[in-house]
Protein backbone atom coordinates (compact mmCIF):
# COMPACT_ATOMS: atom_id res chain seq x y z
CA UNK A 1 0.00 0.00 0.00
CA UNK A 2 0.98 3.68 -0.94
CA UNK A 3 1.90 5.89 1.28
CA UNK A 4 -0.77 8.72 0.76
CA UNK A 5 1.28 11.25 2.58
CA UNK A 6 3.87 10.86 -0.60
CA UNK A 7 1.18 11.61 -3.40
CA UNK A 8 0.65 15.07 -1.77
CA UNK A 9 4.37 16.05 -2.32
CA UNK A 10 4.32 15.32 -5.70
CA UNK A 11 5.22 18.92 -7.90
CA UNK A 12 4.08 18.76 -11.78
CA UNK A 13 4.94 21.53 -14.24
CA UNK A 14 7.38 22.16 -16.95
CA UNK A 15 10.96 21.90 -17.44
CA UNK A 16 13.35 24.97 -18.15
CA UNK A 17 13.97 23.79 -21.22
CA UNK A 18 10.55 23.47 -22.51
CA UNK A 19 9.88 26.69 -21.43
CA UNK A 20 13.15 27.83 -23.44
CA UNK A 21 11.62 25.84 -26.60
CA UNK A 22 8.10 27.40 -26.43
CA UNK A 23 9.07 30.72 -25.84
CA UNK A 24 11.07 30.72 -29.12
CA UNK A 25 8.71 29.03 -31.03
CA UNK A 26 6.20 31.71 -29.92
CA UNK A 27 9.11 34.73 -31.10
CA UNK A 28 9.25 33.00 -34.04
CA UNK A 29 5.56 32.67 -34.77
CA UNK A 30 5.11 36.53 -34.09
CA UNK A 31 8.31 37.48 -36.12
CA UNK A 32 6.64 36.07 -38.96
CA UNK A 33 3.01 37.48 -38.26
CA UNK A 34 4.36 40.42 -37.51
CA UNK A 35 6.55 40.71 -40.75
CA UNK A 36 3.43 39.71 -42.81
CA UNK A 37 1.26 42.37 -40.66
CA UNK A 38 3.78 44.77 -41.79
CA UNK A 39 3.98 44.32 -45.38
CA UNK A 40 -0.30 43.55 -45.95
CA UNK A 41 -0.09 46.96 -44.60
CA UNK A 42 2.05 48.20 -47.30
CA UNK A 43 -0.20 46.28 -49.85
CA UNK A 44 -3.10 48.80 -48.98
CA UNK A 45 -0.81 51.83 -48.96
CA UNK A 46 -0.68 50.64 -52.63
CA UNK A 47 -4.36 50.04 -52.97
CA UNK A 48 -5.54 53.55 -51.62
CA UNK A 49 -2.50 55.54 -53.98
CA UNK A 50 -4.25 53.68 -56.57
CA UNK A 51 -7.66 54.64 -55.40
CA UNK A 52 -6.20 58.25 -55.27
CA UNK A 53 -4.77 59.11 -58.45
CA UNK A 54 -7.84 57.35 -60.21
CA UNK A 55 -9.46 60.15 -58.48
CA UNK A 56 -7.20 62.85 -59.43
CA UNK A 57 -7.27 61.49 -63.26
CA UNK A 58 -11.09 61.38 -63.55
CA UNK A 59 -11.22 65.78 -62.09
CA UNK A 60 -8.61 66.04 -64.75
CA UNK A 61 -10.71 64.63 -67.44
CA UNK A 62 -13.36 66.58 -66.51
CA UNK A 63 -10.84 69.44 -66.23
CA UNK A 64 -10.34 68.89 -69.77
CA UNK A 65 -13.59 68.50 -71.11
CA UNK A 66 -15.19 71.81 -69.34
CA UNK A 67 -11.64 74.38 -69.86
CA UNK A 68 -9.15 73.27 -73.27
CA UNK A 69 -7.12 75.92 -72.38
CA UNK A 70 -5.69 75.69 -68.94
CA UNK A 71 -6.41 72.01 -67.62
CA UNK A 72 -2.62 70.98 -67.69
CA UNK A 73 -1.96 73.35 -64.22
CA UNK A 74 -4.85 72.42 -62.06
CA UNK A 75 -4.10 70.49 -59.74
CA UNK A 76 -7.42 68.13 -58.47
CA UNK A 77 -8.88 68.74 -55.23
CA UNK A 78 -8.63 65.40 -54.10
CA UNK A 79 -4.35 65.68 -54.28
CA UNK A 80 -4.98 68.96 -51.75
CA UNK A 81 -7.38 67.97 -49.25
CA UNK A 82 -5.97 63.63 -49.08
CA UNK A 83 -1.74 63.18 -48.50
CA UNK A 84 -0.28 60.20 -49.63
CA UNK A 85 -0.49 56.72 -48.12
CA UNK A 86 3.24 55.60 -46.56
CA UNK A 87 5.78 56.88 -47.95
CA UNK A 88 4.78 57.75 -50.88
CA UNK A 89 5.14 61.40 -52.25
CA UNK A 90 5.62 63.75 -55.27
CA UNK A 91 8.34 63.47 -58.00
CA UNK A 92 9.97 66.64 -58.61
CA UNK A 93 6.31 68.35 -57.69
CA UNK A 94 4.70 66.34 -60.77
CA UNK A 95 1.23 66.51 -59.06
CA UNK A 96 -0.77 68.76 -61.79
CA UNK A 97 -3.17 67.08 -64.35
CA UNK A 98 0.17 67.60 -67.25
CA UNK A 99 1.42 64.49 -65.34
CA UNK A 100 1.06 63.36 -61.60
CA UNK A 101 4.09 60.74 -60.56
CA UNK A 102 4.13 59.05 -57.13
CA UNK A 103 7.09 56.80 -55.67
CA UNK A 104 9.14 55.84 -52.41
CA UNK A 105 12.24 57.60 -51.97
CA UNK A 106 13.47 54.36 -50.60
CA UNK A 107 13.10 52.30 -54.25
CA UNK A 108 16.12 54.34 -55.65
CA UNK A 109 18.42 52.53 -53.44
CA UNK A 110 16.75 49.57 -52.62
CA UNK A 111 13.45 47.25 -53.36
CA UNK A 112 10.68 49.39 -52.18
CA UNK A 113 7.22 47.57 -51.67
CA UNK A 114 5.39 50.56 -53.19
CA UNK A 115 5.92 50.92 -56.73
CA UNK A 116 5.74 53.95 -58.65
CA UNK A 117 2.69 55.33 -60.01
CA UNK A 118 2.15 57.80 -62.87
CA UNK A 119 -0.53 59.05 -65.16
CA UNK A 120 -0.69 61.65 -68.63
CA UNK A 121 -3.10 63.24 -69.67
CA UNK A 122 -2.82 63.59 -74.02
CA UNK A 123 -5.06 64.53 -76.24
CA UNK A 124 -7.85 63.58 -73.51
CA UNK A 125 -6.60 60.06 -73.18
CA UNK A 126 -5.33 58.89 -69.74
CA UNK A 127 -1.95 57.22 -69.98
CA UNK A 128 -0.80 55.32 -67.13
CA UNK A 129 2.80 54.04 -65.93
CA UNK A 130 4.26 52.25 -63.05
CA UNK A 131 7.71 50.45 -62.25
CA UNK A 132 8.57 48.67 -59.65
CA UNK A 133 11.54 47.37 -57.63
CA UNK A 134 10.10 44.79 -55.83
CA UNK A 135 9.37 41.11 -57.79
CA UNK A 136 5.83 41.31 -54.92
CA UNK A 137 4.67 44.40 -56.48
CA UNK A 138 4.87 42.91 -59.97
CA UNK A 139 1.08 42.16 -59.99
CA UNK A 140 0.09 45.52 -58.36
CA UNK A 141 2.84 46.93 -61.28
CA UNK A 142 1.21 45.55 -63.68
CA UNK A 143 -2.60 46.09 -62.80
CA UNK A 144 -1.67 50.01 -62.77
CA UNK A 145 -0.85 49.41 -66.39
CA UNK A 146 2.32 50.04 -68.64
CA UNK A 147 4.00 48.11 -66.01
CA UNK A 148 7.97 49.17 -66.58
CA UNK A 149 7.69 51.62 -69.65
CA UNK A 150 5.88 50.09 -72.54
CA UNK A 151 6.88 51.70 -76.54
CA UNK A 152 2.71 52.25 -76.95
CA UNK A 153 2.66 54.95 -73.88
CA UNK A 154 5.71 56.96 -75.31
CA UNK A 155 4.70 57.44 -78.85
CA UNK A 156 1.13 58.18 -77.23
CA UNK A 157 2.53 61.00 -75.67
CA UNK A 158 4.77 62.17 -77.88
CA UNK A 159 2.60 61.70 -80.75
CA UNK A 160 -0.48 64.03 -78.82
CA UNK A 161 2.18 66.38 -78.00
CA UNK A 162 3.38 66.97 -81.43
CA UNK A 163 -0.47 67.72 -82.38
CA UNK A 164 -0.95 70.21 -79.81
CA UNK A 165 2.03 72.20 -81.08
CA UNK A 166 0.51 71.77 -84.51
CA UNK A 167 -2.78 72.61 -83.76
CA UNK A 168 -1.33 75.51 -81.66
CA UNK A 169 0.43 77.25 -84.56
CA UNK A 170 -2.34 76.26 -86.77
CA UNK A 171 -4.92 78.89 -84.51
CA UNK A 172 -2.65 81.87 -84.49
CA UNK A 173 -1.92 81.46 -88.44
CA UNK A 174 -6.11 81.40 -89.00
CA UNK A 175 -6.17 84.95 -86.83
CA UNK A 176 -7.26 87.51 -89.34
CA UNK A 177 -6.48 86.22 -92.43
CA UNK A 178 -7.94 84.50 -95.65
CA UNK A 179 -6.05 82.88 -98.23
CA UNK A 180 -3.66 79.91 -98.04
CA UNK A 181 -1.69 79.29 -95.16
CA UNK A 182 2.21 78.33 -94.69
CA UNK A 183 1.55 76.58 -91.77
CA UNK A 184 -0.35 72.59 -92.43
CA UNK A 185 -3.01 70.89 -90.15
CA UNK A 186 -2.62 67.85 -88.93
CA UNK A 187 -2.81 64.71 -90.41
CA UNK A 188 -3.72 61.06 -88.76
CA UNK A 189 -4.42 60.24 -84.97
CA UNK A 190 -1.97 59.68 -82.42
CA UNK A 191 -3.23 55.56 -82.37
CA UNK A 192 -1.56 52.29 -81.55
CA UNK A 193 -0.02 50.46 -83.35
CA UNK A 194 2.24 53.64 -84.32
CA UNK A 195 0.52 55.98 -87.46
CA UNK A 196 3.55 56.43 -90.22
CA UNK A 197 1.43 58.98 -91.84
CA UNK A 198 1.07 61.40 -88.86
CA UNK A 199 2.17 64.55 -88.84
CA UNK A 200 1.61 68.37 -89.86
CA UNK A 201 1.62 67.82 -93.44
CA UNK A 202 -1.81 68.71 -94.48
CA UNK A 203 -2.66 71.76 -96.79
CA UNK A 204 -5.11 74.36 -95.07
CA UNK A 205 -6.75 77.64 -96.31
CA UNK A 206 -7.98 80.23 -93.73
CA UNK A 207 -11.03 82.30 -94.33
CA UNK A 208 -13.36 83.79 -91.61
CA UNK A 209 -11.03 82.41 -88.69
CA UNK A 210 -11.58 79.09 -89.71
CA UNK A 211 -9.89 75.86 -91.62
CA UNK A 212 -11.07 74.49 -95.08
CA UNK A 213 -8.86 71.43 -96.18
CA UNK A 214 -9.61 72.10 -100.10
CA UNK A 215 -9.46 75.08 -102.49
CA UNK A 216 -13.39 74.37 -103.29
CA UNK A 217 -14.43 74.80 -99.83
CA UNK A 218 -12.45 77.93 -99.54
CA UNK A 219 -13.77 79.53 -102.29
CA UNK A 220 -17.57 78.93 -101.99
CA UNK A 221 -16.64 80.34 -98.20
CA UNK A 222 -14.71 83.72 -99.64
CA UNK A 223 -17.52 84.39 -102.10
CA UNK A 224 -20.32 83.86 -98.88
CA UNK A 225 -18.38 86.15 -96.84
CA UNK A 226 -17.78 88.94 -100.12
CA UNK A 227 -21.80 88.26 -100.77
CA UNK A 228 -22.29 89.12 -96.69
CA UNK A 229 -19.66 92.37 -96.53
CA UNK A 230 -22.00 93.66 -100.10
CA UNK A 231 -24.88 93.00 -99.05
CA UNK A 232 -24.17 95.00 -95.86
CA UNK A 233 -22.75 97.96 -97.04
CA UNK A 234 -25.87 98.08 -99.45
CA UNK A 235 -28.35 98.22 -96.83
CA UNK A 236 -25.62 101.06 -94.90
CA UNK A 237 -26.01 103.00 -97.95
CA UNK A 238 -29.83 102.45 -98.18
CA UNK A 239 -30.52 103.42 -94.57
CA UNK A 240 -28.76 106.47 -94.87
CA UNK A 241 -30.75 109.95 -94.39
CA UNK A 242 -30.09 111.98 -96.59
CA UNK A 243 -30.38 109.54 -99.01
CA UNK A 244 -27.17 108.32 -100.83
CA UNK A 245 -26.33 109.86 -104.45
CA UNK A 246 -23.90 108.81 -106.92
CA UNK A 247 -21.96 105.48 -107.58
CA UNK A 248 -20.59 103.29 -104.85
CA UNK A 249 -16.62 103.17 -104.90
CA UNK A 250 -15.70 101.73 -101.78
CA UNK A 251 -14.90 98.19 -103.55
CA UNK A 252 -16.78 95.95 -101.07
CA UNK A 253 -18.71 94.48 -104.03
CA UNK A 254 -17.74 93.27 -106.88
CA UNK A 255 -19.69 95.43 -109.54
CA UNK A 256 -19.76 99.46 -109.16
CA UNK A 257 -23.65 100.62 -108.10
CA UNK A 258 -25.45 103.76 -108.64
CA UNK A 259 -27.71 104.91 -105.97
CA UNK A 260 -30.44 107.77 -106.93
CA UNK A 261 -33.41 109.15 -104.08
CA UNK A 262 -32.20 105.37 -102.23
CA UNK A 263 -32.36 102.89 -105.03
CA UNK A 264 -29.74 101.24 -106.18
CA UNK A 265 -29.23 100.72 -109.77
CA UNK A 266 -26.19 97.61 -111.69
CA UNK A 267 -25.62 100.96 -114.41
CA UNK A 268 -25.13 104.59 -115.04
CA UNK A 269 -27.89 104.22 -117.74
CA UNK A 270 -30.65 103.39 -114.88
CA UNK A 271 -28.83 106.17 -112.58
CA UNK A 272 -29.15 108.96 -114.84
CA UNK A 273 -32.73 107.95 -115.87
CA UNK A 274 -33.57 108.30 -111.81
CA UNK A 275 -31.69 111.72 -111.81
CA UNK A 276 -33.69 112.80 -114.72
CA UNK A 277 -36.79 111.30 -113.46
CA UNK A 278 -35.76 113.76 -109.82
CA UNK A 279 -35.15 116.97 -111.66
CA UNK A 280 -38.99 116.53 -113.33
CA UNK A 281 -40.14 115.93 -109.67
CA UNK A 282 -38.14 118.48 -108.84
CA UNK A 283 -39.29 121.16 -111.23
CA UNK A 284 -42.73 120.54 -110.75
CA UNK A 285 -42.33 121.46 -107.00
CA UNK A 286 -40.89 124.23 -107.71
CA UNK A 287 -43.16 125.49 -110.51
CA UNK A 288 -45.81 124.84 -108.49
CA UNK A 289 -44.23 127.04 -105.45
CA UNK A 290 -44.52 130.06 -107.77
CA UNK A 291 -48.02 129.48 -108.91
CA UNK A 292 -49.70 129.28 -105.52
CA UNK A 293 -50.07 132.81 -103.83
CA UNK A 294 -47.85 134.68 -102.81
CA UNK A 295 -47.34 134.37 -106.14
CA UNK A 296 -43.85 134.62 -108.62
CA UNK A 297 -44.03 136.15 -111.70
CA UNK A 298 -41.42 136.33 -114.26
CA UNK A 299 -39.38 133.37 -115.98
CA UNK A 300 -38.93 129.54 -114.67
CA UNK A 301 -36.01 128.41 -116.82
CA UNK A 302 -33.18 126.56 -114.30
CA UNK A 303 -33.53 124.90 -111.10
CA UNK A 304 -30.50 125.02 -108.43
CA UNK A 305 -28.54 122.54 -109.57
CA UNK A 306 -28.06 124.55 -112.88
CA UNK A 307 -29.96 121.09 -114.79
CA UNK A 308 -32.26 122.51 -116.91
CA UNK A 309 -36.64 122.26 -116.74
CA UNK A 310 -38.68 123.37 -119.43
CA UNK A 311 -38.80 127.25 -119.64
CA UNK A 312 -42.13 128.68 -118.96
CA UNK A 313 -43.67 131.74 -117.56
CA UNK A 314 -45.97 132.29 -114.55
CA UNK A 315 -47.81 135.22 -113.52
CA UNK A 316 -50.01 135.72 -110.53
CA UNK A 317 -51.09 131.96 -110.25
CA UNK A 318 -51.15 131.11 -114.29
CA UNK A 319 -48.37 129.60 -116.47
CA UNK A 320 -48.14 130.56 -120.54
CA UNK A 321 -45.23 131.68 -123.00
CA UNK A 322 -42.88 134.12 -123.41
CA UNK A 323 -45.80 136.24 -125.74
CA UNK A 324 -48.57 136.09 -123.10
CA UNK A 325 -46.16 137.10 -120.55
CA UNK A 326 -45.17 140.02 -122.24
CA UNK A 327 -48.68 141.20 -123.56
CA UNK A 328 -50.21 141.21 -120.38
CA UNK A 329 -49.32 143.66 -118.74
CA UNK A 330 -50.81 143.41 -115.58
CA UNK A 331 -48.08 140.81 -115.35
CA UNK A 332 -45.26 143.14 -115.50
CA UNK A 333 -47.30 146.12 -113.46
CA UNK A 334 -49.33 143.89 -110.78
CA UNK A 335 -47.37 143.22 -107.15
CA UNK A 336 -47.90 139.87 -105.56
CA UNK A 337 -51.01 140.60 -103.52
CA UNK A 338 -50.00 140.83 -99.76
CA UNK A 339 -49.90 137.92 -97.03
CA UNK A 340 -53.42 136.53 -95.69
CA UNK A 341 -53.10 138.00 -91.96
CA UNK A 342 -52.30 136.03 -89.17
CA UNK A 343 -55.09 133.50 -87.64
CA UNK A 344 -55.74 134.99 -84.11
CA UNK A 345 -56.13 132.66 -81.51
CA UNK A 346 -59.78 131.26 -80.59
CA UNK A 347 -59.96 133.07 -77.42
CA UNK A 348 -59.61 136.70 -79.04
CA UNK A 349 -63.54 136.37 -79.38
CA UNK A 350 -63.87 136.17 -75.74
CA UNK A 351 -61.02 138.44 -74.64
CA UNK A 352 -60.32 141.05 -78.07
CA UNK A 353 -58.02 142.78 -75.48
CA UNK A 354 -55.08 140.28 -74.94
CA UNK A 355 -51.79 141.37 -76.52
CA UNK A 356 -51.61 138.20 -79.07
CA UNK A 357 -55.39 139.81 -79.81
CA UNK A 358 -55.11 143.03 -81.13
Amino acid sequence: MLDKRKDYNIISGFTLLELIVVIAGLGILAGLAIFNFIKYLEFAQIDEAKSLLNSAAAECLQRYRNYPTNWASYQPEVLKTRSLPGNYTYKENLKTCNEIEIYDPASVNGTSLLPMLKFTLAGGKLIKESEFTNPESERDCKSWGNCGGSPSAQYLKTCFASKGTCETNLATALAGRDGALSVKAWTGSCTWPADPNCGCTRAVWACSNKAYFSQGEFDICLTAKASAACNARRASLAGQNPAFDGPDNSGTCPTVDYWCAGRMFADETGYQSCKAEQRTIACSAELNRRKTAPYTNGLFEKLGDGTGCTATYTCNGSEGSKDWYEKDSACKTTTPPPPPPPQKPWYCAYNPNQQNCQ
